[in-house]
């Protein structure tokens, strides 16, 4: 199906997606088009008189979406998320990000921090380790969340 995605500056633009696709995919369509990145997108549509933001990770389909169907694009502001760091030696310690920056960037910032080379930690959150490729919003961390550092065994 096309959807009609009606930017900031008013210009709307085709986006073929199939039914199935996930608000995400949209969303990475969007930013080809625009330039916005995901993280700072957010989609709506008019549904009943009233405007329902669009979910990351549901389904087009959940929202009754039809071909010529049409979304609004809205600018979030990326706010620094707040968390916690709990360092190899138990210790937390407070760290903010923004959504945009990539978990190798922050994992610089604690290297800096913590006095520990990148190449010698890891970061977990909720049992789930941090890949260096993604972004930190992926994560969907929360203010005053806790993000544990783990040191990684070199053998020899």
């Amino acid at each position: 199906m096309q959807l009609k995605v009606k930017l900031l500056g008013g210009a709307e633009h085709g986006v073929d997606v199939e039914p199935s696709a996930t608000v995400t995919q949209l969303k990475q369509k969007v930013q080809r088009l625009s330039g916005v990145p995901e993280g700072a997108q957010n989609l709506a549509v008019m549904k009943d008189g009233e405007k329902a933001k669009l979910e990351n990770g549901k389904r087009l389909c959940d929202y009754g979406l039809s071909d010529g169907a049409t979304v609004v694009m809205f600018i979030a502001e990326s706010k620094p998320t707040e968390i916690f760091l709990k360092n190899h030696k138990g210790q937390l310690k407070p760290y903010c990000f923004s959504p945009e920056e990539t978990v190798a960037e922050f994992l610089g910032k604690v290297s800096r921090g913590e006095a520990v080379a990148a190449d010698q930690q890891y970061l977990t959150y909720q049992s789930i380790a941090l890949d260096t490729n993604r972004k930190m919003g992926d994560y969907d961390i929360g203010h005053h969340s806790t993000v544990y550092q783990n040191l990684r065994l070199r053998g020899g």
